[in-house]
């Protein structure tokens, strides 16, 4: 009687479903790829309700060394200096600055204008409050009465979540490829596993497709209830509803491919398991805090921004913030997929120099 083919696909489907158990049963897996994230995301979205914070502002070239300087000794106001229109633009929109406060000289006096996105009532309140003060204590001679006129701007401002969530997305994406993949790989070829998978007649390759099959899908899961719980709870942008949604899984599916790579690489080159950690978050620690994750690179030196802007975790996170707040779609963010691909290129190339089989 002939023997029945052995069928690859089966056998693929048979690893995917065990990976897939052994994935749903570690707790470091659901701590990366949920729970660590919406803590941050919960946590960053109520701290950033605090009241009588500094106000960000930028002051127009033309206001009185006078009141620039009270404006700077304020501590309820923080004084930034950005020249070009267009970057003031994205720092408003982003929430770095909240006003743009001008002078404006005509027939019935001078008077300050206080350009500010709808959003930033409150704030814009305690900037006129500021102002007020100033003037009272002052009384400033080129003023022979404070009036103060407000210019709503059209732009829909970041709110904290809208800043926050995609970051977090995005690092719980690095930080669960790495680990998961570095730890997964390691333990099978050590515990020879993999050893025991060349007795059988699945094909190498396929052994490796299967693990990131259900390592992508598990972390897809966690992606997608994240963006859901942002979105449903806390108010999170999803620009074009479901065609957004859609968008972003696709692009947290290409991150997690090239994102994976680094943990092939970690889990070839680590001489033992307790060398994955360390090297692991050589990789992931920089990035936690240089990607756009918490704070904006524009607050950074400009040094330093320019080495945040090559990093692959940097151009995922301003990925997911213009697919889901701006409405761009994914192939039209040439700049940023061109880097975190070429990453993937570079990636892979060292996974298949350094990667270990036994």
């Amino acid at each position: 009687m002939p023997q029945k083919k052995y069928s690859q696909w089966q056998g693929m489907l048979a690893l995917i479903k065990a990976s897939l158990k052994s994935t749903a049963k570690s707790p470091s897996s659901i701590a990366f790829t949920i729970a660590f994230p919406l803590v941050f995301i919960f946590g960053f979205n109520f701290i950033g309700q605090k009241d009588a914070a500094p106000v960000p502002v930028v002051l127009d070239h033309a206001i009185s060394k006078a009141w620039e300087e009270a404006l700077q000794a304020s501590p309820l106001i923080d004084v930034q200096v950005i020249d070009d229109k267009h970057d003031l633009e994205e720092a408003m929109i982003k929430g770095i600055v909240l006003a743009h406060v001008k002078e404006k000289d005509d027939q019935d006096g001078k008077r300050f204008v206080i350009a500010s996105s709808p959003q930033a009532k409150g704030e814009i309140e305690q900037l006129e409050m500021v102002l007020e003060n100033i003037y009272f204590k002052n009384k400033h001679v080129d003023y022979e009465a404070l009036k103060i006129e407000k210019e709503a701007l059209q732009l829909t401002s970041y709110s904290q979540v809208d800043f926050i969530l995609p970051g977090q997305l995005g690092f719980s994406l690095l930080a669960a490829s790495i680990f998961g993949t570095a730890f997964v790989f390691y333990s099978l070829r050590s515990d020879l596993v993999l050893k025991r998978f060349f007795a059988s007649p699945i094909k190498r390759q396929n052994i490796l497709l299967s693990e990131a099959i259900s390592r992508m899908f598990f972390q897809l899961m966690g992606a997608l209830f994240i963006i859901l719980i942002g979105y449903y709870f806390l108010g999170f942008h999803l620009k074009n509803g479901i065609w957004t949604l859609i968008q972003m899984m696709v692009l947290s599916a290409i991150s997690l491919i090239v994102f994976m790579s680094f943990g092939f690489i970690i889990s070839g080159v680590a001489k033992s398991s307790a060398l994955i950690p360390p090297l692991s978050n050589i990789l992931v620690l920089p990035q936690f805090i240089l990607a756009d994750t918490f704070i904006p690179i524009e607050m950074f030196p400009k040094w330093l921004e320019i080495i945040s802007r090559v990093l692959p975790l940097t151009n995922v996170n301003i990925a997911f913030r213009k697919i889901a707040f701006e409405g761009i779609p994914i192939w039209s963010l040439g700049l940023e997929m061109s880097i975190v691909l070429a990453w993937g290129v570079v990636g892979y190339v060292a996974a298949t120099k350094l990667f270990k089989w036994e």
